[in-house]
């Protein structure tokens, strides 16, 4: 958020030049029915329980006392879940005080007419306290209730001639109790209209009323007979009249005026600014012998409001940048973070980026009309093709939304990442840096020949050929059903990947795929004459380039430092969002519960992904549900029982019938499109690889190593085929012929389970020519009808909405599930702990090469249960 101190300088004497004119009761706030921001420290502590997230402020209250001046000096501060801090010092008895107080909501009933209720209390260092109600049944309607306690001074006159003091005067110690009621009315509110500044509710009227001692007589023989006693007792009671209004988004007044039994009425005024999330607010309250107060207060106010309020509108004289470093994991959920993360030398620790997130960010700084460009520092990206390809689109509209993208790459640019940054404006590297645009490869690791070197025999039962799961175990080379169903996958990806480019950087297809086959630019030099890169600079010389932007009125601001400002909800009852519910389906899929951590899961667990689906079908406020899927499959048990949990959702359970979307991500194949068919629509990237429609059953077997190293096992049995599968001895031809029967089974009930999701398949045998295990990408998998649109998340979420009958221009509330877990101190205690020692990932030991072609091994955990699996081949790397 930009920052004005020189125009907020200028606001704060501004309004101090006012004050004399000026009143408020504390704190800006003039009733108990409107106090929900920091005023409701003094006036309804229930206003903590309006959600305002963080606010701080700092005032200084100045007390005319005859030839002295007495100031106390207030800092307030409330925090996004409710609580509420003031500490002041008292600069005429040199002394502290605070007060804590705290605010909630209450939900009575589910009926929305009772849903809008806040309670709360406030404590002060003196003893005195005071409890709140806040109730807002409509959005133009509030009521508000607060009772205070506590222990006062008054001066008593000890001789008095009628009305007049003829005596001295002693002060005498009572307790107060006295209740404050208020209602506010906004009757523009209720006035349909599409004008935002009758929209923004700027006319605000109300009536207060405050009543002693809750109709109790004084006790006090001397307090009683006094000439103040009336403004004590039972029949005293102070009437307030209020209207505050907005002249324009950033700009408050309020006024009012209170008359008590005594006959004297005061008028008052409130004024404040608000520039982004900052503000200044001046007040005078005059005295009021009612509440205590002998004599008149001026006061002026700094504060900051963390939520964004419609506030007065300056153009900045800057060029401003967004500095983003381009590096990392780009995950689906939200990063898990242990409490307490124990980590080793040489251990993985790598906090992924979550990917929606990210484009949620970017997009939030295309609309942003203050911001003039983003400037990317390009480092390593880790992510599948699919998600590169949502990054690059979010650029895209980036790009066309008006700003700038400058890219600055100190290493060699990649194949994959200078497909993510072609759209930049400008793209620099170092001088000895190269562009590896060249095409893509696939290049599939086989370790059979690792496997017969120490006598270990991968034992694998599937549907087909094409059902390549295992191959990199089974096989030394390709096989041609491999080798022909990659390469169509290949040219595919290779295809949207020159569509991409061409369209990024404004070139045909043929002057693209031209500058491919020139490809790899190890000179930086022919990388410039390709049009690739604008020029080369050394990392100070780009720094300093960019610092000389608009004659050097550039400010550049660090990617975590911009982030989302929550809305300031001028409403009192403002409408709810409708909810949408985006479950995290990732990793090889398993009986038992979901692994998420730093760098997202790597293991499906049914329970976790059938608690999270079962969850979101029952919650009555989820109007529709999208399964955001990144699998290559596993467990055909465990992927059967969430298929369920999808079924029960879109066909079973019809009092909890809502749109139910996949969203595919890198993969969603075998087993993550077993879990996917079922939903009432599939939306795909066009680079997503899905299908792999098929079974394999896959064990490595050690009884041959076992005997080689002189380890041989006995058997005592009952029962002709009591040692079934055992991994004592390799696979009989009986045992072969069983598990294919059972292989078979599972497959057709795989395409019973497409066929009833997808309409446009009818016959069993019919879908063989798309199943049998055969990977597709997500532009060939709509042309086949096994997905049914080529879209990202943000586009099923869109068709979620559009299912719901959600309009497209309502906001929705995103509910992210399974839930990331909270640290909870009990957690210390419990034998599920969040504290862990990270795995060891093979990446921090050994050469990237290296690491990448034995990350094949890590198939071996999912396939060692010996369930049936719906697997694909468990790493596709495209280079």
């Amino acid at each position: 958020m930009k920052k004005y101190p020189s125009l907020l300088i200028f606001c704060f004497i501004f309004t101090f030049s006012f004050s004399q004119n000026l009143n408020s009761y504390l704190w800006n706030g003039v009733s108990v029915s409107t106090s929900d921001n920091l005023d409701a420290m003094g006036l309804n502590p229930a206003g903590f329980g309006v959600n305002r997230g963080e606010q701080f402020a700092l005032t200084m209250k100045q007390f005319p006392i005859e030839l002295d001046n007495k100031y106390i000096l207030t800092y307030s501060r409330r925090t996004d879940w409710g609580l509420g801090l003031e500490t002041s010092y008292d600069t005429f008895n040199e002394e502290f005080s605070g007060s804590i107080a705290y605010g909630t909501s209450v939900s009575l009933s589910t009926s929305r007419l009772l849903n809008n209720i806040y309670t709360g209390f406030k404590y002060s260092k003196n003893g005195d306290y005071s409890f709140g109600l806040l109730y807002r049944p409509l959005n133009g309607i509030s009521i508000g209730i607060t009772n205070y306690r506590g222990d006062n001074i008054i001066d008593i006159c000890d001789t008095e001639d009628g009305s007049t003091c003829v005596g001295s005067y002693y002060e005498n110690k009572y307790s107060y109790n006295y209740v404050r009621t208020g209602i506010a009315l906004r009757p523009f509110t209720f006035i349909k209209s599409k004008n935002k500044f009758i929209n923004y509710s700027n006319l605000t009227i109300g009536y207060d009323k405050s009543m002693n001692n809750l109709g109790h007589k004084l006790q006090n023989t001397q307090i009683a007979n006094s000439n103040d006693a009336h403004y004590l007792d039972k029949e005293s009671y102070q009437e307030q009249f209020f209207m505050s209004l907005t002249i324009t988004p950033g700009i408050d007044l309020s006024y009012f005026n209170n008359k008590n039994l005594s006959g004297n009425t005061n008028h008052g005024l409130n004024l404040s600014f608000q520039i982004g999330s900052h503000g200044a607010a001046t007040s005078y309250y005059p005295e009021n012998t009612y509440y205590g107060f002998s004599t008149g207060s001026n006061s002026i106010y700094y504060y900051n409001y963390s939520q964004e309020k419609e506030s007065l509108k300056l153009k900045p004289k800057k060029d401003t940048y967004i500095h983003i470093n381009l590096e990392g994991y780009f995950i689906e959920e939200e990063p898990t973070i242990p409490f307490l993360n124990i980590t080793l030398p040489f251990l993985s620790n790598e906090t992924g980026t979550q990917l929606k997130s990210w484009i949620d960010k970017i997009d939030e700084i295309s609309s942003d009309e203050k911001i003039t460009g983003l400037i990317i520092n390009l480092k390593t990206v880790k992510a599948g093709f699919a998600k590169r390809r949502a990054i690059h689109q979010a650029l895209n509209r980036l790009k066309n939304s008006g700003k700038k993208i400058i890219v600055y790459s100190e290493n060699d640019i990649s194949n994959a990442n200078y497909h993510l940054i072609s759209m930049a404006d400008e793209i620099y590297t170092h001088r000895m840096s190269s562009v590896s645009l060249m095409g893509f490869s696939m290049e599939p690791t086989f370790i059979r020949g690792l496997l017969d070197t120490v006598s270990i025999v991968p034992e694998v039962i599937r549907v087909s050929p094409y059902k390549t799961a295992a191959d990199m175990l089974l096989n030394k080379e390709m096989s041609p059903e491999m080798e022909e169903n990659y390469s169509e996958l290949l040219s595919d990806i290779y295809d949207i990947a020159v569509d991409d480019i061409s369209s990024a950087k404004g070139w045909d297809h043929e002057k693209t795929i031209e500058i491919i086959d020139n490809g790899p630019y190890l000179s930086s030099i022919k990388a410039i004459e390709a049009e690739l890169i604008n020029g080369v600079m050394f990392p100070d010389e780009f720094d300093k380039y960019i610092k000389g932007f608009n004659d050097e009125k550039v400010e550049i601001i660090n990617w975590n430092n911009y982030g989302f400002t929550e809305d300031y909800i001028n409403d009192w009852k403002p409408e709810k969002k409708p909810k949408v519910a985006v479950i995290y389906a990732v990793g090889g899929i398993i009986s038992g519960k979901s692994n998420p951590g730093p760098a997202g899961s790597s293991l499906m667990g049914d329970e976790t992904i059938m608690k999270a689906i079962k969850k979101a079908r029952e919650d009555k406020e989820i109007e529709a549900i999208v399964l955001r899927v990144d699998s290559g499959g596993g467990s055909a048990l465990a992927s059967d029982m969430m298929w369920k949990e999808v079924y029960n959702t879109t066909n079973l359970d019809t009092n909890n019938v809502k749109p139910f979307i996949v969203s595919m991500s890198d993969v969603a194949a075998s087993g993550g499109y077993y879990i996917s068919c079922q939903a009432d629509a599939i939306v795909a990237d066009e680079a997503t690889i899905t299908g792999s429609i098929g079974v394999i059953w896959a064990r490595i077997n050690f009884s041959e190593l076992m005997k080689r190293i002189g380890i041989n096992s006995g058997l005592i049995k009952k029962g002709k085929n009591s040692d079934f599968g055992s991994s004592s001895h390799l696979l009989t031809n009986k045992e072969k012929e069983d598990l294919q029967e059972n292989i078979i089974d599972i497959y057709n009930i795989f395409k019973e389970r497409v066929i009833e999701g997808r309409d446009n398949f009818n016959d069993i045998d019919e879908l063989d020519e798309v199943a049998l295990g055969r990977v597709w990408s997500g532009k060939k998998a709509r042309e086949l009808g096994l997905v049914d649109i080529n879209g990202s998340l943000h586009d099923a979420i869109d068709l979620a909405k559009a299912n719901a009958s959600i309009p497209s221009s309502i906001d929705v509330e995103i509910i992210e599930l399974p839930e990331v877990k909270e640290f909870s101190f009990f957690d210390l205690f419990s034998n599920n702990k969040d504290s862990k020692i990270e795995l060891l990932d093979l990446k921090d030991i050994f050469p990237e090469e290296l690491s990448q072609e034995l990350e094949v091994l890590e198939i071996i955990p999912v396939i060692m249960n010996d369930e049936i699996q719906f697997l694909m081949p468990y790493k596709i790397y495209i280079n």
